[in-house]
Formats: structure tokens, sequence, C-alpha cells
């Protein structure tokens, strides 16, 4: 069963982020950060341009909060006009593919996963991708190791972890695996350092055309 490895919130080379592509280069496993197109600094690009194991992927704009008081935290709730949005987002690939040229991904990854259906709907014209919400999407994710609440997160535990394999391991698509380096503990860690190791021939490039 093949996998792919998507990690968010990427905006400088920190020693997490080397301890990440230190897995990566490790097990041969190719991972697509989602880097925030506001806040990247020149040190990520250093690190990431050329790298062989690493896809771009545009992770909103500023990965800021902009839903209504009381509604679940989302970067493009439908309260948001479409022609605002639409600036944005090309503005972030552009910056992407400035700096990081065909590593960038034409896929587009929203802020907490989430992103209204009539914006959802727009984009779809202009990208080939878009990871809308954990589970659904064109390239969905299925494994989240860390518990989120209460925070801070921490490991979701292994047990979960390898049940939540065991039952994909069957599906017909590809399993998606996301990871968030920069709030990592050690057993997150560990763990991924484990399944990576397991799945070193499975775990391929997100493509998209």
């Amino acid at each position: 069963m093949p996998y792919w490895w998507r990690d968010d919130d990427a905006v400088e080379h920190t020693p997490a982020l080397e301890r990440l592509l230190h897995l990566a280069e490790k097990h041969q496993a190719p991972v697509t950060l989602a880097v925030i197109p506001a806040l990247f600094q020149a040190s990520l690009v250093a690190r990431l341009k050329g790298h062989p194991l690493v896809q771009i992927a545009c992770h909103g704009w500023h990965h800021t909060n902009h839903a209504p008081t009381g509604d679940k935290k989302s970067e493009y709730p439908e309260s948001r006009s479409w022609q605002e949005i639409e600036v944005e987002i090309a503005e972030g690939f552009q910056r992407l593919r400035l700096a990081f040229g065909e590593q960038v991904l034409p896929l587009f990854v929203p802020p907490w996963n989430r992103m209204a259906l009539l914006h959802r709907e727009r984009l779809s014209c202009s990208y080939s991708g878009i990871a809308h919400d954990a589970r659904t999407g064109d390239y969905p994710v299925h494994i989240d190791g860390l518990r989120w609440k209460p925070a801070p997160p921490v490991f979701a535990g292994e047990e979960r972890c390898r049940n939540a394999l065991q039952h994909l391991a069957g599906a017909d698509e590809r399993i998606g695996l996301l990871t968030h380096h920069l709030v990592h503990d050690e057993n997150t860690w560990v763990f991924l350092d484990s399944w990576l190791g397991e799945q070193r021939w499975n775990v391929v490039k997100a493509i998209v055309s």
C-alpha cells in the first residue's frame, strides 16, 4: 500500500525541521512540506531548494483565522469575498514559485484543513489539488499522529496510530500521513522514525499534474 507524507506549517530552518529532513533522508521517504507563503524565511529556501525528497505545497497565505466568533478556525470561511481570496492565493503561489521553482506543486492546503465549499469549487478551476479537510479532497490525509486537545498537542499513541494503519491497509487509494514538525514531542518523533522505516519502499511523492 503506497503512502504519501505531508508536513504542515514550514516557515524557517529550525532544529525541528532538520530532524524531519534527517528522517526523510534516512528512510528515503519523500515529503510534501506545506509552506506558509507570507511567513517563510530565506533560511527555509536555502535548506530546501533542490532537495530531491521535498515537494512544496501552498499552505494558505498567512495562516490567519478569519472565521466569525464561535466558528471553527478557518482562513477561508464563507464570509470572506472570493475576489480577496483569489488575489491572496495567487500571490502565495507566486512567492513560492519564485523561491522554490519546480518543487512547488499546484496543490493548495488550507490552514486547519478548512475552506468554505463555494471557495473550494472556485479554486478547483485553477489548481490541480486541494487538501481541504483531513479525510476528503484531492489529497486527503488519514492519519495524524498528534492529539490536539487539550493543548499542548502530544503523541496520539502507538496503538491508536497502528490500529488506524491496519484499518486502512486494504484501501485502494494512497494513504495520507500528516505531521507537524514544529510541535512534535519525543514520542511522536520516535514513532515516525519507526513507521517510516517499516514503510521504506511505500512512501511516494505527491504527484499533482
